[in-house]
């Protein structure tokens, strides 16, 4: 491994973070950022892709959310393997929120396969697909 590459692994992984970080701020427009103008993303029942996609999917998540509840995303086990241009990495997530005693609850878990691509702006997720540890039920 050389020092181009251990550099592009450590964008990768600011990437990864940057993901949590602006969702859970509630930036979808930094959320969609992250994204390539034609990236796609998928979890359990929802998909999203293009970059506008992908914003006005994260402002409904965050428009659907409690104001005064806070939640955070927290990255783990992040393994990345860059090859050229292109890069695949998996890592596990889990969703964290207030409980009803004040303690804090993991209340989602689950792992990324993400797809991501060298462009002019730096590290962006061509794909990335977000999987559960326990399927989600969809509200009808």
């Amino acid at each position: 491994m050389d020092v181009r590459e251990l550099g592009d692994i450590e964008e990768i992984r600011r990437v990864l973070i940057e993901y949590g970080r602006t969702l859970d701020s509630g930036d979808a427009a930094g959320y969609a950022a992250l994204f390539t103008v034609d990236g796609e993303w998928s979890g359990g029942p929802y998909s999203a892709s293009k970059r506008d996609g992908i914003q006005a999917m994260a402002q409904r998540v965050i428009d659907s959310r409690d104001p005064s509840s806070s939640m955070a995303h927290v990255l783990t086990n992040m393994l990345v393997d860059v090859s050229g241009d292109t890069a695949k990495a998996w890592s596990r997530w889990m969703l964290v929120v207030p409980g009803t005693d004040g303690a804090m609850m993991i209340r989602r878990s689950g792992s990324y396969d993400d797809q991501l691509v060298r462009t002019a702006e730096g590290w962006k997720f061509a794909r990335r697909v977000v999987n559960h540890d326990v399927p989600l039920k969809v509200k009808k």
